[in-house]
């Protein structure tokens, strides 16, 4: 996206995030969200609720429940 001079938002990593989660790839979000935080963007109601199905999928209720607590990964 950035080659081609798009500014990333918090929509279009959410897009991203969820297709990552429907194709099996939960171990690169924290990468993704990693970056995008590095470019100022800031997760979301909705980036959190993907991450608490990412925790889900991958077995981990404790790192859910931390996040829900938290507010953050």
């Amino acid at each position: 996206m950035l080659d081609e001079h798009h500014s990333p938002d918090v929509l279009t990593s959410n897009v991203i995030f969820y297709a990552k989660l429907r194709l099996g790839k939960a171990p690169e979000f924290h990468r993704l969200l990693d970056e995008i935080i590095g470019y100022g963007i800031f997760p979301d109601f909705h980036t959190y609720n993907i991450l608490l199905h990412v925790y889900g999928k991958t077995d981990n209720p404790l790192a859910a429940l931390e996040c829900y607590e938290g507010g953050r990964y």
